[in-house]
């Protein structure tokens, strides 16, 4: 009997603990395809940049240079991991840019192509994060080899005396005519004049089409409506392309400044919609600032449905993309903007919707039938300078007035708008911001002392300001004070039979529990912002041990069995 019970329990102990040992393999084999399956998922969750396309700043696939000197600026645009599709730069993402043959064309930082000899050259941005992501346009070249060259140009009146560059002549009202000559000066010392016929290359354009015509050919001017407009007078062949002269014509009033509204410089300003009185933050952009936040090229087409009229604005200057994020605005919160210009014109609120909710375009064969078919998505800027082209889809950024800045641009959302006409405002120089709701405040305010490590002491009252300090005080009664601006406070607050309790400023979100601890107070503070006019934003991060607790599981399983399977053996020896 006994002999047979060892026999019977031999023969378990063998099949299971062969049995265990398979048990035990697969799991292993598990563990390590979850750890390999997690690598691999991880690996391709990550977010970066998938491709470039190089274009020129008018959105075409090659370019050409044909004045001597001239150049040509190119946008690089970035599609990332996650299929979006915008400039590399708004995308968060930096090129460099090189050139196949420098005798040919060089090219900046900025990829602005400069010419400097005839032929075919290649143009390359490749990516700084990853040299093996990167796209070329090719640039045909020509007109370098001619020795002669423009070197000025000057705008002469009806009797053939220079106006002076810049300089204004005054017409007595709409309907006037007036003939402009030029002056042109070449490198070799040679004067040519449209005046006495030995010219003939220059070129006539007006600033506004709306208030003057000018013939572009022979330099005759007709006023339209009473104002200011730029008459430029162009020649290529100049040394960086043209050369360029520029007089103001006054139609219906004497000005001293024919530039006489633009603003030297912008305000930007943050408030919340319910407490319109406080101002969250506010910046002062100079022209040069303003610029250094990476100014662009962008042409924008308007048409006015009801007229069967449009025209094309030619723009240097900022996206508004770009400014909110200059002034750390989330962009989900703005409820609309508005603006303050030096004329006085307000259109009221023009929100947040209609500028960034539809699609906007420029329309390059516009001119074609009304033609929409090949559209060209554009943002909104703010604009330095510009070039007003009516009835003209031409894109030309060779002669752009500075007389409207700062001025709002974001074009047609499409054939029949008639309301983006006349929100295109000019000589700005305010700009709102207005965010949704309030701003998150404590209970009150005050302001408080202490080395924030409890020995301190502290004082606050309930007028909702605060000294924008981030100090925090324990005082021996068990006050608790919390200073910086703008704190966020949940949870239970207990009180103390002999202290109370007083939060302040902000710069901190406060959560949990505070016990009666026979007057002192125990504050769980999760998170601290910076001490800033901005609203408190909250910060979210992905717990780092969720990729691994699927291996984690698996090995603690492993080791169950692997302990299950010598208890049994020990059981069975």
């Amino acid at each position: 009997m006994g002999s047979s019970v060892r026999v019977r329990s031999g023969l378990s102990s063998r099949h299971l603990r062969f049995s265990l040992t398979i048990v035990l393999a697969l799991c292993c084999a598990v563990s390590a395809c979850a750890v390999a399956a997690l690598a691999q998922e991880a690996e391709g969750d990550e977010y970066g940049l998938l491709e470039l396309c190089v274009m020129t700043s008018d959105r075409a696939e090659s370019g050409a240079i044909s004045e001597k000197g001239g150049s040509l600026e190119l946008i690089v645009i970035a599609t990332d991991t996650e299929g979006t599709s915008d400039y590399a730069t708004n995308l968060g993402f930096s090129v460099s840019w090189t050139t196949n043959d420098a005798g040919i064309a060089t090219v900046d930082s900025q990829g602005t192509v400069t010419a400097t000899g005839d032929g075919q050259v290649q143009i390359t941005a490749t990516s700084d994060d990853d040299d093996t992501i990167h796209d070329s346009i090719t640039i045909a070249i020509t007109g370098q080899s001619d020795s002669a060259y423009a070197t000025s140009i000057e705008v002469l009146d009806e009797s053939g005396k220079a106006i002076g560059d810049k300089g204004t002549v005054q017409l007595g009202a709409a309907g006037e005519f007036m003939q402009f000559f030029a002056r042109v000066t070449w490198d070799d010392g040679t004067v040519t004049s449209t005046f006495d016929g030995s010219e003939s290359g220059v070129t006539w354009k007006v600033g506004d089409s709306t208030i003057g015509y000018i013939n572009p050919d022979s330099g005759r001017f007709k006023a339209l409506s009473s104002g200011t407009v730029a008459v430029t007078a162009t020649r290529a062949g100049g040394v960086g392309g043209s050369v360029v002269g520029r007089v103001y014509a006054n139609i219906g009033f004497a000005s001293e400044n024919p530039e006489y509204n633009p603003s030297s410089s912008l305000i930007v300003r943050v408030i919340y919609e319910d407490y319109p009185e406080t101002v969250v933050s506010e910046k002062t952009y100079s022209v040069a600032g303003f610029e250094s936040l990476g100014a662009v090229r962008s042409a924008y087409t308007y048409i006015n449905g009801e007229t069967g009229t449009f025209a094309t604005h030619s723009a240097y200057g900022v996206y508004l993309t770009t400014i909110i994020d200059d002034i750390k605005i989330t962009p989900s919160d703005i409820r609309y903007f508005t603006f303050a210009a030096n004329d006085g014109v307000n259109p009221g609120h023009i929100t947040y919707s209609f500028l960034f909710g539809v699609p906007r375009y420029y329309f390059p064969d516009y001119s074609l039938g009304g033609s929409t078919g090949s559209a060209k998505a554009v943002y909104p800027m703010l604009a330095l300078a510009e070039a007003v082209a009516q009835n003209d889809d031409t894109a030309d950024y060779n002669d752009l007035n500075v007389g409207v800045r700062f001025r709002l641009e974001f074009g047609s959302a499409g054939k029949w708008d008639t309301e983006s006409v006349s929100k295109s405002l000019k000589y700005i120089n305010t700009m709102t911001v207005v965010l949704s709701g309030s701003p998150a405040t404590g209970n009150g305010d005050g302001s408080g002392s202490g080395d924030g490590t409890g020995d301190g002491s502290g004082s606050g009252s309930d007028d909702g300001t605060g000294d924008g300090s981030a100090s925090a005080g324990e005082a021996g009664d068990g006050a608790t004070a919390i200073t910086g601006g703008g704190v966020e406070v949940s949870g239970d607050v207990a009180e103390a039979a002999d202290g109370a309790t007083t939060t302040t400023g902000g710069g901190a979100e406060v959560s949990g529990e505070v016990a009666d601890a026979g007057g002192s107070r125990r504050w769980s503070v999760y998170e601290m912002m910076s001490n800033s006019d901005g609203p408190a934003l909250p910060d979210s991060t992905d717990n780092p041990l969720v990729p691994y607790a699927p291996a984690a599981v698996s090995l603690i399983l492993c080791s169950g069995i692997a302990s299950t399977t010598w208890g049994y053996r020990r059981q069975l020896a």
